[in-house]
């Protein structure tokens, strides 16, 4: 059983975790604005900035997700054939709605003399469809990630799921060994697997917590907060100046952000109006998580650079401008949605109320 103040840090992280995960899609570069014709001189500060909050601290609000869905399916014993009929209607459901309301967004968008401009990127075309597009849409297969491209974590996420029983039996006859397997995939930095480094490494360490009872959270207490700071710091230096060994670098910072989130868990619990907030918003994360990107988020950045020149204190500016909109936007219309249609709202979060 989890306890009670622990499953209360889980939840109070859901909603900071989804934020943080606004903020990794807003990290424009002069690379990703290319196909806009777009100017961008971004000063060292911004880049740094950015470099510390969602290519640093942010960095941790996947894995965390990864981490804690493992845990709670591990720690709850349901029959394998209960948790595919769960994640069936919080996973699969949501995951291919979400998908064909975009493609037909994306449909629209894209024929629509005054949406069009707004709806050029390459790697989001439409038309024409084949059969190799929409798997491609779909599952992110052939191509860098699905057309709503967020939902590579579900994607990774089902996949995992499906594979859990073999996991789960791996880690309990071979725990060290399958630590240390998942651990060396993360670090080796191989890009664009199915699933992901990533997605294995901390779904893995989310069972064999719970296999052996590891309270992460403790762990994560009785790490002195100096130590912590300065070697998320140090390591998130030599991922920004992309040295050689940047995989290694940025993993190892990954690994020290996921410790200073779940030591600030305790706080965010420990004052009660800050924890009642955080609880009502946990429900509404999937929602956030799903209307977010790629049209949202998307619409607010190319906004703002078609009014603002994307040089020196403007890229600060439209970094925090958005982030800030972003987050309030979704929260608010994902509150607004679940208030006015409260069915809907649930079978578009898999359930969730």
């Amino acid at each position: 059983m989890i306890s009670e103040i622990n499953s209360r840090r889980i939840t109070s992280l859901r909603f900071i975790l989804m934020a943080l995960v606004i903020c990794i899609h807003n990290t424009l570069t002069a690379e990703g604005m290319e196909y806009l014709g777009v100017s961008f001189d971004e000063p060292f500060y911004s880049y740094w900035i950015k470099q510390v909050w969602s290519l640093g601290i942010a960095q941790a609000a996947v894995p965390l997700f990864f981490f804690f869905s493992a845990y709670l399916m591990r720690k709850k014993e349901d029959p394998y054939k209960v948790i595919l009929k769960k994640k069936s209607v919080s996973l699969a459901l949501p995951y291919f709605l979400w998908s064909f309301l975009y493609i037909m967004l994306f449909v629209v968008c894209q024929n629509l003399p005054f949406t069009k401009q707004y709806f050029l990127n390459p790697d989001n075309m439409v038309l024409p469809l084949s059969i190799k597009w929409w798997f491609g849409a779909l599952f992110g297969i052939a191509r860098e990630h699905p057309l709503v491209y967020q939902f590579w974590f579900l994607r990774d996420l089902m996949l995992l799921i499906l594979l859990y029983p073999v996991i789960r039996f791996l880690v309990s006859r071979a725990f060290y060994v399958s630590i240390l397997l998942s651990a060396a995939f993360y670090f080796s930095g191989i890009p664009n697997t199915i699933p992901g480094s990533v997605s294995v490494c901390f779904f893995v360490l989310g069972i064999a917590s719970a296999e052996k009872d590891f309270d992460f959270f403790n762990f994560a207490d009785k790490c002195k907060w100096p130590i912590l700071i300065l070697a998320f710091l140090g390591f998130n230096i030599l991922t920004g100046l992309k040295l050689e060994l940047l995989p290694v670098f940025f993993q190892l910072m990954v690994f020290c952000a996921c410790l200073i989130l779940l030591r600030l868990s305790k706080f965010f619990v420990a004052y009660e109006r800050l924890w009642n907030l955080l609880k009502i918003f946990a429900p509404i994360t999937f929602f956030m998580y799903a209307l977010h990107e790629p049209i949202m988020m998307g619409l607010l950045k190319k906004t703002y650079i078609k009014i603002v020149t994307m040089q020196g204190f403007a890229c600060l500016a439209e970094y925090v401008l958005v982030c800030f909109v972003g987050i309030f936007a979704s929260t608010a219309i994902a509150i607004l949605f679940r208030r006015l249609f409260p069915r809907l709202f649930a079978v578009l979060s898999g359930g969730r109320k």
